[in-house]
């Protein structure tokens, strides 16, 4: 994730610093309470208790304050981030090979942008409550800890080698299954589509209770991935919980002991209380947050995946451009294989400026496979493809496209008007030539 962030550095900066000043005046808060029972009500010192009143008023009004600030600028960059993680995955759609859309349906690319983005979204939507400052507020909370009484501290801060030691234990057992959840996501998504796309011959052919079994399998199978990564997620809040009641315990009898022995005020031992309280809700707060990242982690290992396949076929590094098409399209010796099939061998043929050509076979025997060559969706893995004599691999794929017009068996509409779908080919048009 750091690479989306890398833009982002002068924001998350001031984000950070807002971050310390609020939770600093949130953990001064405590020790204003042992000052005023200690120091003020004890000794009915009006004019410090409302000069204490004031500092408490005034820091409330401005920790309010840096929320908003700090709520309005982690929105920017968060929706930011989002937004590139959207565009990278996009940007990689345009240039992957014909090969992968070939192996991969519909429903799981678009998962890919639905179900594997929404994850990670929701990572982001709560990493400032529920990551950030409760991270922050446990490691400054223990530091007033010590500070109000060292021994019980020592006892304290054994709740951090429980909660950042057993629960990422039990995510590394998690995370498969998350991933798993997150590759199951796309099936029922997938067989949506297909019934979608295909709706006149499933009514034609009665196909419905066929789909409908394709769909509750794939569901029956994201169900039992889900089940699985749910439980191990509340293993893991299971174990933080224990571990904290355990401490807490441990701690208010130490304290008391201590108190009870006169070696210890009873505003000091009330607010290293009430201060152990929310340190341990922080530091449970910030374990389930973990629990949360575990999709937001197979979401980001997906879209890494998806954005190391290999794109479609590269120009030349001194690819040419190519003159206006005069001549002749000659097939020399092309052989290609797909999958280690062969599906043409040694195939050469001429087809000369001017002329019209048309292949005819049966299903299988190549016939869209010469036209995708002579496209450059793909290579041949030998011979050549050559336009007045020049080699398709040494010319600059834009230059030999913007010459082609392609009707394609199936139609598409995009999803603009009929004006903008007839001008993508000619973006020059005037509405009389559109007519």
């Amino acid at each position: 994730m750091a690479i989306y962030f890398r833009a982002h550095q002068g924001p998350l900066v001031l984000l950070s610093v807002d971050y310390g000043f609020e939770t600093g005046f949130y953990w001064l808060v405590p020790l204003a309470f042992r000052h005023l029972i200690d120091n003020t009500l004890a000794v009915k010192d009006y004019r410090a208790l409302v000069g204490l009143l004031a500092v408490l008023v005034g820091g409330n009004i401005a920790t309010s304050f840096a929320s908003l600030w700090r709520g309005y600028f982690w929105a920017r960059v968060e929706n930011q981030v989002v937004s590139d993680l959207r565009f990278r995955p996009f940007d990689r759609l345009q240039r992957l090979s014909t090969s992968y859309y070939a192996k991969h349906s519909a429903g799981e690319i678009l998962s890919r942008f639905s179900n594997d983005t929404g994850a990670i979204t929701s990572a982001l939507n709560t990493a400032t409550v529920w990551g950030l400052l409760p991270g922050l507020d446990a490691v400054l909370g223990m530091g007033v800890l010590a500070f109000l009484d060292w021994r019980r501290a020592l006892v304290a801060v054994l709740a951090w080698p429980w909660c950042l030691l057993v629960p990422p234990r039990i995510a590394r057992r998690a995370s498969p299954a998350a991933y798993e959840r997150q590759e199951r996501e796309g099936d029922p998504l997938a067989v949506v589509q297909e019934g979608v796309e295909a709706q006149s011959v499933v009514r034609a052919y009665e196909l419905e209770r066929y789909r409908m079994r394709r769909f509750l399998n794939a569901d029956a199978a994201l169900f039992e991935a889900a089940t699985h990564t749910s439980f191990l997620g509340a293993l893991m809040d299971q174990a933080a919980i224990s571990g904290l009641l355990v401490l807490q315990a441990l701690t208010l009898g130490f304290g008391a002991w201590l108190a009870f022995n006169g070696a210890l005020t009873i505003g000091t031992l009330a607010a290293f209380q009430a201060l152990f309280l929310p340190v341990s809700n922080s530091l449970l707060y910030f374990t389930q947050y973990t629990r949360g990242l575990l999709p937001a982690r197979a979401a980001l290992r997906r879209i890494n995946e998806f954005l190391a396949e290999p794109t479609s076929v590269p120009d030349a590094a001194n690819a040419a451009t190519l003159a206006p098409f005069r001549g002749v399209i000659e097939f020399d010796n092309v052989s290609f294989s797909c999958g280690g099939q062969p599906v043409l061998n040694n195939i050469s043929f001429r087809i000369p400026s001017g002329m019209s050509a048309a292949f005819v076979g049966h299903s299988g025997s190549g016939k869209s496979t010469l036209l995708s060559l002579l496209l450059r969706f793909h290579d041949p893995q030998s011979g050549a493809v050559r336009l007045d004599g020049v080699d398709l691999r040494t010319i600059n794929q834009e230059s030999w496209r913007r010459q082609l017009g392609v009707v394609f068996q199936e139609n598409i509409l995009f999803r603009a008007t009929l004006a903008e779908n007839l001008r993508l080919g000619a973006p020059a048009l005037g509405l009389a030539e559109i007519e």
